[in-house]
């Protein structure tokens, strides 16, 4: 009995230390590794296997992981489109699909409400105001509602383009705005860029009180 509670023990420590070492064999993978960079890289070459399509510019931010940020192409005779981080999904069918800026459309969103921020003491939820460029038209995102066509992936954009610069045209230009709620009570505020203007962004203390 001894000696079969032994190999037990033994092959318990066995399949231990193989986990622990297939654990640390992915880190060293995705952290320091060639992995650290796998997606982005493909994501490149897939964007740059797109018939009439040039790779402007992909962009990243070295962290703990390398943190994608975004890519810019050129589609043959229409004009630029600035997204926002991709994924491998993003090629299929992805719920969330974020665009920067498409056929000289610069966006900007300003979101007033409750951002996922809370109070140190008491971890209640609190307001708070965040801004940025770029909106999520995938079929989970919060601008989905603006555009009467699908978009799950790269392709879609790409084959939508003049109908997304088409839904955008109708947007306020800076530093007019428009606005609506969504179902957790979050205002967002948004609007397109003038490319004849230096301002970023709306700033919080402009908008308007509830």
């Amino acid at each position: 009995m001894a000696y079969l509670q032994g190999s037990a023990q033994r092959i318990t420590l066995g399949s231990i230390c193989l986990a622990l070492g297939g654990a640390a064999a992915c880190l060293w993978y995705y952290l320091i590794g060639p992995g650290r960079y796998a997606e982005f890289e493909d994501i490149q070459a897939r964007l740059r296997q797109m018939p009439g399509v040039e790779l402007l510019d992909a962009s990243g931010h070295e962290d703990v992981t390398f943190e994608i940020h975004g890519f810019t192409i050129d589609v043959e005779d229409r004009g630029v489109i600035a997204f926002g981080a991709l994924s491998r999904d993003s090629f299929e069918d992805s719920d969330h699909l974020y665009i920067q800026a498409i056929g000289g459309y610069q966006v900007i969103v300003v979101m007033e409400g409750h951002l996922g921020v809370y109070r140190a003491e008491t971890k209640e939820p609190m307001r708070s105001t965040g801004w940025g460029y770029g909106i999520d038209v995938g079929p989970d995102g919060t601008f989905s509602r603006f555009f009467p066509f699908p978009l799950s992936n790269v392709q879609d954009v790409l084959d939508q383009y003049e109908g997304i610069c088409g839904e955008l045209a109708g947007w306020p230009i800076q530093p007019e705005y428009a606005t609506f709620q969504d179902e957790n009570g979050t205002h967002y505020y948004y609007s397109v860029r003038d490319p004849l203007s230096d301002q970023d962004y709306i700033y919080p203390s402009e908008l308007e009180e509830d």
